[in-house]
C-alpha cells in the first residue's frame, strides 16, 4: 500500500523492484518513436527528447539507490529524502518540457492526437483510470516522475503516514 501511495506500483498495483523506468527506457523510447511516427525532419528534436528521457531515468535510478539507505532515521531523514525526490521531479519536469516543446510544435495534427494519448500515459503524467491512461496506466496523480513511465516512478524506501 505504501508503495502505491508513492506511485511505485507497476501493472496490477504490484511493486516491481528493479523493474522501473530506468530498466526499460530504451524500449519505451522506441515505442513512442514508432507510435508517434517521428519523421526525418523531426529526428533532431526527437533525439533531444530521447536524451532527456534517458537522463531522467538515470537520475531516478541514482535517487532510488541513494534513498535505499535512508529508510530509517526519523522524520528529518524522511523529509530530506522527500525534498530530494521533489527537487528531482521539478528538474525532470523542466528538462522534459524544454525538450518536448520544439518537437510538439513540429507535430502534425495526427501526431498531436497520438501524442496527447501516449505521452501523458507513458511519461507518467496521469493517473490510472484517467482519460488517456491507456493499457499501462499512469503514475498516481501527483506522485509520478515526469519523463518516466508509471511503473516504479517514486522513490524506494520512503515512508509516509496513512
Amino acid at each position: 500500500m505504501m508503495q502505491m501511495m508513492h506511485g511505485q506500483a507497476g501493472m496490477g498495483g504490484m511493486a516491481m523492484p528493479g523493474m522501473g523506468m530506468s530498466d526499460r527506457v530504451e524500449g519505451r523510447i522506441a515505442f513512442l518513436h514508432a507510435e508517434l511516427k517521428i519523421s526525418a525532419a523531426q529526428e533532431d528534436a526527437w533525439a533531444k527528447l530521447a536524451d532527456t528521457l534517458r537522463a531522467n531515468a538515470r537520475g531516478l535510478k541514482d535517487l532510488n539507490s541513494a534513498s535505499l539507505g535512508a529508510t530509517g532515521g526519523g522524520v528529518l531523514v524522511i523529509l530530506e529524502s522527500e525534498e530530494k525526490r521533489l527537487q528531482f521531479r521539478l528538474d525532470a519536469t523542466r528538462a522534459l518540457l524544454t525538450a518536448l516543446r520544439p518537437l510538439y510544435a513540429s507535430f502534425t495534427e495526427e501526431q498531436k492526437k497520438s501524442g496527447e494519448e501516449l505521452l501523458l500515459a507513458h511519461l507518467g503524467l496521469i493517473g490510472p483510470g484517467m482519460p488517456g491512461a491507456g493499457m499501462m496506466g499512469g503514475a498516481m496523480m501527483g506522485r509520478g516522475t515526469p519523463g518516466l513511465p508509471s511503473g516504479n516512478a517514486g522513490v524506494e524506501g520512503q515512508h509516509s503516514s496513512p
